[in-house]
């Protein structure tokens, strides 16, 4: 199984280096002096100075890789059972031969690792879904550009032409969410399925609810199916790991509007549906 404890105090290690960066970024920018002031106490140019400094925050970028890429190796060890696969020995020879723990180096951009999952992972023709909820584009495209960049910067020395410590700060969440994820899928995959498949049907009715005039006849029964839908997504809490922003995000969403009193006029309901954010994106 993936040590998720390491990998917890590896996202715990990488948010302070963040922060050292910041700090060290922060105090040039506002004192700029007082850091010329220490390269000519050290006999160093102020300019190498500065690519000292700089150099931490393409470590920066290089340690946010690392994480993702090592994360996403250590799932597909696990589930494949690379190497413990005891019952079998011809097997474990073959996936030891097929994945060497010192060669393999899996891709780890959200599509990539949506291919891996795909690859190698059996849910009886049920695709898993990131449960990418209540999130915009740039919670996959920064995670995405960060990991881009780290291969120009390694292949080509070419550096990133983005604020490194900017796109790990804001992207911290996205490996929160990897881990969370990987979490539920190694230990729990069936009552991640079923979670998914609850949070796709709920999306859909809140769709549909959203288009269904208030005077359709259908109308709270439509609505009493959306906070049932709503009530059983809270049931899942206790089953699955839930530390990361987005999963704590679709339980305290469906946990805030499943009690909706729908004694209330469809008027009402209509307006307090409408104050509902419940959206499911597309990879």
């Amino acid at each position: 199984m993936i040590d998720f404890i390491e990998f917890k105090e590896r996202l715990l290690n990488l948010n302070e280096t963040l922060k050292r960066v910041k700090k060290i970024d922060g105090s040039l920018a506002d004192e700029p002096e007082k850091h010329r002031h220490f390269a000519t106490e050290i006999e160093i140019s102020y300019a190498d100075l500065r690519n000292i400094y700089e150099s931490s925050e393409l470590n920066l970028m290089i340690e946010y890789y690392t994480f993702s890429e090592q994360l996403v190796k250590e799932l597909v060890f696990s589930i494949l059972t690379v190497e413990s696969s005891k019952e079998n020995k011809h097997l474990e020879k073959f996936l030891k031969n097929s994945f060497r723990r010192n060669r393999y180096s899996p891709k780890s951009e959200f599509k990539d690792i949506k291919d891996i999952l795909d690859k190698y992972i059996q849910t009886n023709n049920e695709k898993i879904r990131f449960l990418l909820f209540n999130t915009d584009s740039d919670f996959t495209k920064i995670h995405d550009s960060l990991i881009r960049a780290r291969h120009s910067y390694a292949h080509n020395s070419k550096k990133p032409d983005f604020s490194i410590s900017e796109y790990v700060e804001r992207s911290i969440p996205s490996l929160d969410f990897l881990l969370n994820e990987f979490i539920n899928i190694e230990s729990n995959l069936e009552s991640r399925l079923s979670l998914q498949k609850l949070i796709i049907e709920t999306y859909n009715k809140k769709k549909q609810l959203d288009k269904l005039d208030i005077r359709a006849s259908n109308y709270k029964n439509s609505l009493k199916d959306f906070k049932n839908k709503l009530k059983s997504i809270v049931n899942y809490q206790g089953h699955l790991e839930s530390t990361s922003s987005i999963y704590t995000e679709i339980f305290e969403q469906s946990e805030k509007y499943r009690t909706l009193d729908l004694r209330l006029s469809k008027s009402t309901l209509k307006t307090k549906l409408e104050e509902i954010k419940f959206v499911l994106k597309h990879e």
